[in-house]
């Protein structure tokens, strides 16, 4: 993406594709998200690859995601960012926040 594309906006679709690698208390959890514009300019934040949630709930709402029963979930935040960097940085705290989860039952 662009400078001005990421000052002005960008047209809708893909806009980046990046794993996140955060490290717990017992191991190291890779996630991979999906960025994508829409029309309106808001980005959703594509679920691609992330660790099993094992005993704990899995659920949308426990979870913080959209499209749960899906392909595509996506992670459950309002207002949805407009700038890479705003998603960027929620797709960070969403896999620091289930890496919280799923090792000490941690709410969001």
């Amino acid at each position: 993406m662009s400078f001005l594309d990421e000052l002005f906006g960008s047209p809708t679709g893909r806009l980046d594709s990046y794993w996140i690698d955060v490290r717990g208390a017992r191991q190291l959890y890779s996630f991979h998200f999906t960025l994508e514009r829409s029309s309106n300019g808001q980005i959703t934040m594509h679920i691609d690859v992330q660790p099993s949630y094992g005993e704990r709930a899995a659920g949308g709402h426990a979870t913080h995601r959209w499209r749960v029963t899906t392909d595509r979930p996506q992670i459950c935040f309002e207002p949805l960012p407009t700038t890479k960097k705003a998603a960027k940085k929620i797709t960070m705290g969403w896999a620091q926040r289930t890496v919280r989860y799923i090792e000490n039952d941690t709410e969001f």
